[in-house]
């Protein structure tokens, strides 16, 4: 079965909404991180997607890119992280937007640096969403994936069935016992 675009991100989003995130696929996880990255890029620059609680998760977003094939993209973002200096990038919002606040506003040749940055990320990456979302598309149409929740809530579900019928019986057997001896 072939999805399409539409229906592989509602699909997404109805498995995000019903078992959160750190359950989804490591390709579920994968194209929201990467969908992130150019939301917020394409909203407010770097800049943006840097400051927000999103570029907590910049370390993982590159390596999705890089997962995706997603070289070019990959490349644009790593320069962007490098900005925040040779040490490990800080994933403490705060931290992140101290040292923000700290950089330079503009390159040598007068461009705001997270504006091209993020130009970069669109005029020379691939198509990010789109590599993403085939893989996506890929695990659903292979059956990774049930669009049922999972297996252990069914179980629940079955014993607590169970469990009701059993006590309905109890209170008849109850109340049949109560009236032949009344």
């Amino acid at each position: 079965m072939t999805l399409n675009a539409d229906d592989i991100r509602d699909r997404l989003e109805d498995r995000w909404r019903r078992i959160g995130y750190d359950a989804l696929l490591p390709v579920e996880r994968d194209f929201i991180l990467t969908w992130w990255l150019e939301a917020e890029a394409s909203n407010g620059s770097l800049h943006q997607y840097f400051a927000n609680s999103t570029g907590d998760s910049a370390a993982d977003a590159l390596a999705a890119l890089e997962r995706i094939g997603a070289s070019r993209a990959a490349t644009v973002l790593r320069d962007a992280m490098k900005l925040f200096g040779d040490g490990p990038y800080p994933t403490d919002r705060a931290k992140r937007n101290e040292l923000l606040d700290a950089l330079p506003e503009h390159d040598n040749d007068g461009n705001d640096l997270f504006d091209r940055l993020a130009d970069r990320l669109f005029e020379e990456s691939e198509d990010v969403r789109t590599l993403a979302l085939d893989r996506v598309g890929d695990a659903y149409s292979s059956g990774q994936v049930s669009d049922e929740p999972d297996s252990g809530s069914h179980l629940i579900r079955w014993f607590a069935t169970i469990l009701l019928c059993l006590l309905a019986i109890s209170v008849v057997g109850t109340i049949l016992v109560a009236a032949i001896a009344g």
